[in-house]
């Protein structure tokens, strides 16, 4: 007989700093069984392609004019309704959100089902996303000291946690004085 291992969702799309740090987290969680959720633009799909993922239609709470705006809620709304019926049978402990547009739809429909929900918020200014989930949220996992556009009433909800980092990608202090090496990384708001 197989133990059934606790299922978490790890929700994150739209840029490869998001995804990469919810496959970061799943690395360090070997004894859950990881479901991925994201949107179904194709940075997500290419990055998830050996993972299990559900890939939905999510969109901008904003979009460039009143009839987008609506459009992308109904779409998100639509979103909801899926995670929601899915959620409801299969029971994830907790689901974490690691920002993009997806996250919305998909930790709405884990609160109210009264999944525990985590936010990591990697950037320095905080998303349009995470920010309206941080209410619901049990903890909220920052890189930066102070993360501007947090909700100051929930300070206490904070800890600082650093970025996830990827088992794949080491570091060498090894500094080379023959060239010059320049890293750059980053993205979305950070």
């Amino acid at each position: 007989m197989s133990v059934r291992q606790p299922l978490i969702y790890l929700v994150a799309g739209g840029t490869g700093g998001h995804i990469n740090a919810a496959i970061a987290i799943s690395e360090k969680l070997p004894h859950y069984k990881t479901q991925f959720i994201s949107s179904d633009r194709n940075i997500d799909k290419r990055i998830l392609k050996n993972y299990p993922a559900w890939h939905l239609p999510a969109k901008a709470l904003k979009g460039r004019g009143v009839l987008e705006t609506i459009i992308n809620l109904v779409w998100n709304l639509y979103v909801f309704f899926q995670i929601f019926f899915k959620a409801l049978f299969s029971r994830p402990e907790l689901a974490i959100g690691l920002g993009g547009f997806i996250c919305g739809p998909v930790l709405l429909a884990c609160y109210l089902l009264r999944i525990k929900v985590y936010t990591v918020e990697q950037n320095s200014v905080m998303g349009l996303a995470n920010k309206a989930l941080v209410p619901m949220s049990q903890k909220v996992f920052t890189h930066f000291e102070k993360t501007i556009g947090f909700p100051k009433r929930f300070e206490d909800k904070i800890i600082k946690a650093g970025n996830p980092i990827r088992s794949s990608i080491h570091y060498s202090f090894k500094p080379r004085t023959d060239e010059l090496n320049i890293l750059i990384f980053g993205g979305s708001l950070g």
